[in-house]
C-alpha cells in the first residue's frame, strides 16, 4: 500500500507451489494483494502451457510469460537452467524498465501496468489461470511502444 501511494509499481512472482492463489488458504504475497500497482506473474513453458509448479489465479495473477528452463548464472561461476515464477518476473521487470527508461516524463504505474497487460497474446490454456488470459508477447509490446513514440514525435 505504501509503494502504491508513492507511485511505485511492483512486479512480483506468483509463487511455485502449483496452487490457486485466489484461495485464502493458498494466497501468496505480495501477488495476492488486490492492489493496482502490482503485476503478478505466472510461469509458462515454451509451448505456452502453465508450468506444473507455477501458482495461478484469475483474480490474483495478472500475466504469464516464459520462466521454464531459463539459462541462468549459478554458483561457482557456472551456467545452468532454472525454472519458476522468479524467472518469469525478471522478464516482465525488464520490459517494464524499458518503458520507464523510454519515457520523457515520469510514467505513472497505472499506465505502465496497462501497457504490459495490453501486450498479451490470448491463450485458451491460460483463460482460467490469470486475469489477462494470456502470455506476454514482446512483438505486441514493441508495436505498442512504436505507436507511443509516433504520438510523441508528432506533437
Amino acid at each position: 500500500e505504501n509503494a502504491r501511494k508513492k507511485g511505485i509499481i511492483i512486479i512480483t512472482a506468483a509463487g511455485n507451489f502449483g496452487k490457486n492463489i485466489d484461495n485464502i488458504s493458498s494466497a501468496y504475497y505480495p501477488a495476492s494483494y488486490n492492489l493496482n500497482n502490482i503485476i503478478s506473474v505466472i510461469n509458462i513453458d515454451k509451448y505456452g502451457i502453465l508450468h506444473p509448479t507455477s501458482n495461478w489465479g484469475v483474480k490474483s495473477a495478472d500475466i504469464a510469460t516464459y520462466g521454464t528452463d531459463v539459462t541462468s548464472y549459478l554458483p561457482n561461476n557456472s551456467l545452468g537452467t532454472l525454472s519458476g515464477t522468479s524467472q518469469s518476473t525478471a522478464i516482465i521487470s525488464g520490459y517494464t524498465s524499458l518503458l520507464v527508461g523510454s519515457s520523457i516524463k515520469k510514467t505513472n504505474f497505472i499506465k505502465l501496468k496497462n501497457t504490459i497487460l495490453k501486450s498479451v497474446k490470448k491463450s485458451i490454456s491460460l483463460t482460467d489461470k490469470c486475469k489477462t488470459g494470456g502470455f506476454f508477447d514482446p512483438v505486441r509490446f514493441k508495436n505498442i511502444i512504436k505507436r507511443k513514440f509516433r504520438k510523441i514525435a508528432n506533437k
